[in-house]
């Protein structure tokens, strides 16, 4: 995963993530998403790229609090398209080299 769930509780000012098992149904989702968005698994890296952390916690949030929202990016998201964005052209880099 991106993002543990330690580290997910810690972005979401939770306490404990035992507390709250949607956490193991969004974890993944966010990473299956910026997969599919950027075209690399960024999970299996190690290290794992501080851009993909930072992606993954602005959806995190995003989608913790609006779950209406999962698996969508609005057209006035800038910050997240820009991650995305960012995110794909490393990962095209990475194809290439």
């Amino acid at each position: 995963m991106i993002l543990i769930p330690q580290e997910a509780a810690n972005m979401l000012r939770l306490v404990n993530p035992d507390d709250y098992p949607q956490l193991n149904i969004l974890l993944p989702f966010v990473d299956d998403f910026i997969k599919t968005a950027t075209g690399h698994d960024w999970s299996a890296d190690n290290p794992i790229d501080p851009t993909a952390k930072m992606l993954a916690s602005a959806l995190l949030v995003r989608w913790f609090d609006d779950p209406g929202q999962m698996g969508s990016i609005s057209d006035n998201d800038i910050g997240v398209k820009s991650l995305v964005g960012q995110l794909h052209g490393k990962a095209l880099q990475m194809v290439t080299a």
